[in-house]
């Protein structure tokens, strides 16, 4: 499920967050799996939007719900860390908006049982694959 916040402050982006983990409990399973909260008015800057997810993952824990949840991540100007801001691994991460992703910790577990191969691996394939692409490919992937 996709949902947009419209919240302009960080304070109503958390309700927001924590209104749609809300959904996702009374939700089966088999009807909403998954769900990406886009956030376009709030947490532009990077360093602001992990800063937030550090506090939201928290909360998260301490409420006990990181036994159900987990919290994926993805935004414009992503960098992991110690790269240069325009490595195109980055842009494994990057997104037209500021989005936090809510996976089911059940469904995670689930597709790595699946999962023929080694799940480690995932991100070294996607990395690969970006590293492969020329500008123009990654820039048509955006538009």
């Amino acid at each position: 499920k996709l949902q947009a916040s419209t919240a302009k402050t960080e304070e109503k982006l958390m309700e927001d967050l924590l209104q749609s983990l809300a959904f996702l409990i009374n939700q089966p399973i088999k009807q909403v799996n998954t769900l990406i909260l886009i956030h376009p008015y709030v947490l532009k800057e990077f360093d602001a939007y992990l800063a937030f997810l550090e506090e939201a993952v928290e909360l998260i824990e301490q409420t006990e719900l990181d036994k159900f949840f987990q919290l994926a991540s993805f935004h414009p100007q992503y960098r992991f860390d110690g790269t240069d801001i325009n490595a195109k691994q980055n842009y494994t991460n990057r997104s037209p908006f500021p989005m936090i992703h809510i996976l089911r910790v059940d469904a995670v577990a689930d597709a790595i049982d699946r999962y023929v191969g080694d799940t480690e691996d995932i991100p070294l394939k996607n990395i690969k694959v970006f590293e492969g692409l020329s500008w123009e490919e990654i820039r048509a992937l955006y538009e």
